[in-house]
């Protein structure tokens, strides 16, 4: 018998100016972090508008319609994990900077899972992990 987690989420509501996208990925990050469940997060993630060429941090739906850039990015403390982009031919030197932006706003979203993690006290479990036999590995090679 297999041991398995599945984490479900989903909005029981939602308002008609934000995306929630971006509150998923952060709300199963500190539900995993949180939780017993073994992994190596947290992520943080955030969106990247940019309005009359000033960057805005998770737009409203309005925000975006105005926006030449949407950019959706997650990290941790030390990386960029994900980027996903929509613009309207944006300069490099424009993306690089939204791509920094970015990760540098999300940094007290890492922080919070953290002390959260730190408050809460859970163990996390010990995964059970199993290596192929050496004759399967003969074989699939």
């Amino acid at each position: 018998m297999r041991n398995e987690v599945q984490v479900m989420m989903f909005s029981l509501s939602a308002d008609t100016d934000n995306p929630l996208d971006i509150l998923a990925i952060n709300a199963a990050s500190a539900a995993i972090m949180i939780s017993d469940i073994p992994w190596g997060g947290p992520v943080g993630a955030v969106r990247v508008g940019r309005v009359n060429g000033e960057f805005v941090i998770n737009p409203t739906f309005a925000e975006i319609d105005a926006s030449d850039l949407d950019l959706r990015i997650a990290g941790t403390k030390d990386a960029i994990l994900m980027v996903e982009c929509g613009a309207n031919e944006v300069p490099e030197d424009v993306m690089v900077a939204a791509l920094e932006f970015g990760h540098k706003s999300l940094q007290p979203l890492v922080d919070i899972q953290l002390k959260m993690q730190a408050e809460v006290g859970k163990s996390k479990r010990e995964p059970a992990l199993t290596l192929p036999s050496q004759e399967f590995e003969k074989e699939s090679f």
